[in-house]
């Protein structure tokens, strides 16, 4: 990545999505640039999802920048910097659950959406980041979500996971991010639920692998490796 102290930003009080509005003015912008706002009317997850975004209580931003050649380390490493981040400026311990959410507490306080789109002759990545800081009135559905329940100066808290997004990136070596991400893993050795080609398994989390795929070890003695997709805590 590029320019590691230096980015451009804008601030909205209310938009949709930093991400969409990263993706439709990315011509425009000078890059690194970062897209944070109070809030979101259309937060974007994984898969479609949604991503509850309400006024005053999240951080909600996306950085925007030229893509690397290699981008399957960038969530993981995204996935890094926030939980650094977090117990740099308070005292929550926070774990990764592969691949993409960051939990607290048995709580997801953060998810993160990376994706690499071409435009023109240029190709982006952006990287888009919600972390609940002191939400507590969340929607029925999202049974599994929770907040750091610390009071955090939200810049500051932004400035610390960018920083650490540029520094992983620019000064680890592939090995060096997918050992630090393994360390974060909440899932390691753990009794899981799976799908694979669209069946629904149950097996134990042998780790990542050099690609930060899964490693599952299936009913029947095999490995199976989950390139994508939705894993629980099996009961």
């Amino acid at each position: 990545m590029q320019n590691k102290y230096n980015y451009s930003a804008i601030h909205f009080d209310s938009v949709d999505s930093t991400s969409t509005y990263a993706r439709t003015h990315a011509g425009e912008l000078a890059l690194p640039a970062v897209i944070s706002a109070n809030m979101q009317t259309a937060g974007r997850g994984r898969t479609g999802k949604s991503f509850y975004s309400p006024a005053d209580t999240g951080l909600y931003f996306s950085l925007l920048t030229y893509a690397p050649k290699n981008v399957t380390l960038i969530t993981p490493t995204a996935g890094v910097a926030v939980c650094k981040a977090v117990e740099e400026l308070t005292p929550v311990k926070p774990r990764i659950k592969w691949v993409n959410d960051v939990f607290a507490g048995g709580k997801k306080i953060c998810g993160i959406l990376t994706e690499k789109f071409k435009d023109r002759d240029c190709e982006y990545l952006c990287i888009g980041i919600g972390v609940n800081i002191t939400t507590v009135d969340f929607p029925k559905e999202l049974i599994n979500a929770g907040s750091i329940g610390k009071i955090v100066d939200k810049k500051l808290l932004m400035k610390r996971i960018l920083f650490n997004i540029f520094d992983i990136f620019d000064n680890s070596t592939d090995i060096e991010i997918q050992k630090i991400y393994s360390d974060k893993m909440i899932l390691n050795n753990k009794k899981i639920s799976y799908t694979f080609n669209g069946e629904k398994r149950l097996g134990i989390c042998r780790g990542i692998d050099e690609n930060c795929s899964l490693v599952v070890a299936d009913s029947e003695g095999g490995l199976v490796k989950l390139k994508s997709g939705e894993v629980e805590i099996a009961e």
